[in-house]
């Protein structure tokens, strides 16, 4: 009898451990805090459904210069890095803006991805960060500005996904990369296993 309260005690847990794990490592929005002279935030942006398209950016700040890093990590060969977008506290006005690298011909303007936007002309494929880790820096130059600076929200434009659409996904501050589905259909039919093996044992 002992030994059948220890083995569902053990599926229980794992099923508990295995919930938490899964929850854990989805990418969830984050706001973040830049301090003024300080050092980077990186994020993570993750296309849904598509966990071979991702990028990344890396945000700092000092005086009234704000530099974002854009890289595309996309694993996925076609994936296109087309723009970037954020809300901040307080709202700030950029006075220019300059890209390097592909994104040397982006656009300042506001747009669907957040206050202010930078985008590849009509964000299109010829301006575009591609993969395999394609690299742009982002230089904006705020009117007025000192202190530090709070980003609310931030968003890229991933274009010519698996499916042939594009997404525009949240950034996440140090968080791990969603779960394949893959990965969690074979967890879940580890799980039934357990289960099904702890029944077993409790009928005998």
């Amino acid at each position: 009898m002992l030994a059948k309260i220890n083995l569902r005690r053990t599926v229980l847990s794992l099923m508990a451990v295995a919930t938490f794990a899964l929850t854990a490592s989805v990418a969830k929005a984050d706001s973040f805090t830049l301090v003024n002279g300080g050092g980077s935030v990186n994020l993570l942006y993750t296309a849904a459904g598509f966990p071979g398209s991702t990028s990344t950016a890396s945000f700092s700040l000092s005086g009234n210069v704000l530099t974002v890093t854009l890289t595309n990590t996309s694993s996925d060969v076609n994936t296109a890095l087309t723009a970037l977008g954020l809300n901040t506290t307080p709202n700030v006005t950029v006075t220019s803006f300059n890209g390097t690298g592909a994104a040397a011909g982006w656009t300042l303007n506001q747009g669907a991805l957040g206050v202010f936007e930078v985008s590849a002309a009509g964000q299109g494929q010829g301006e575009a960060i591609h993969t395999p880790n394609g690299t742009a820096t982002l230089t904006f130059t705020l009117q007025n500005f000192s202190g530090n600076l709070q980003v609310d929200l931030t968003k890229v434009h991933l274009q010519s996904l698996p499916n042939g659409n594009s997404d525009k996904p949240v950034g996440c501050v140090n968080c791990a990369p969603v779960p394949e589905p893959a990965s969690m259909l074979l967890l879940g039919t580890g799980l039934a296993g357990l289960a099904g093996a702890a029944r077993r044992r409790f009928k005998k």
